[in-house]
């Protein structure tokens, strides 16, 4: 059903059939920080991934993760703590990570971004799902991810999968 609608043009494409979709950005699943625009604020990010895994793990240790409530993985082992939802801040939960939320909120990158943390403990497995928009592109850093024990992402025992790739 979903190739007949990208032939007949109702739809983007197979992994572009979000509720809101703008047509004049252009979507894919997977790019390289040089295609964002946003090459320094990423780095800028990307910096200061140490400091966010401090506050992270201290987040954990003081149990102020809640479950994943969007139900895109098996039960009860995805767990979040949002700080900037909608581009607004949660100004509670930012009290308990001051530095992660100060480097977003000098940034002010984009008024529906979201933040948060995002713990997944081992076992964890995420449905194949889309993202309600094409507005925003998501980006992941790694805190804490155990080493592989392969080069080939696919068979690495944490992996994260875009569309076809596993990067």
């Amino acid at each position: 059903l979903t190739e007949r609608a990208v032939q007949a043009g109702i739809l983007k494409g197979f992994f572009q059939r979000s509720t809101r979709f703008v047509k004049n950005i252009k979507s894919k699943p997977l790019w390289n920080v040089h295609e964002t625009g946003m090459i320094e604020v990423l780095n800028k990010i990307s910096k200061k991934w140490k400091m966010f895994a401090k506050e992270a793990m201290l987040l954990k240790k003081y149990g102020k993760f809640i479950s994943d409530h969007e139900n895109l993985g098996n039960r009860k082992k995805w767990h979040v703590y949002y700080l900037y939802e909608h581009g607004k801040k949660h100004k509670g939960n930012c009290v308990n990570a001051r530095y992660t939320c100060r480097i977003f909120n000098d940034l002010s990158i984009c008024p529906k971004c979201l933040v948060m943390f995002s713990m997944m403990e081992s076992g964890t497995h995420v449905f194949p799902h889309i993202g309600p928009t094409n507005e925003r592109l998501r980006v992941h850093i790694g805190l804490d991810i155990p080493e592989p024990y392969t080069q080939a992402a696919a068979a690495s025992p944490s992996k994260l999968r875009v569309g076809n790739e596993y990067i």
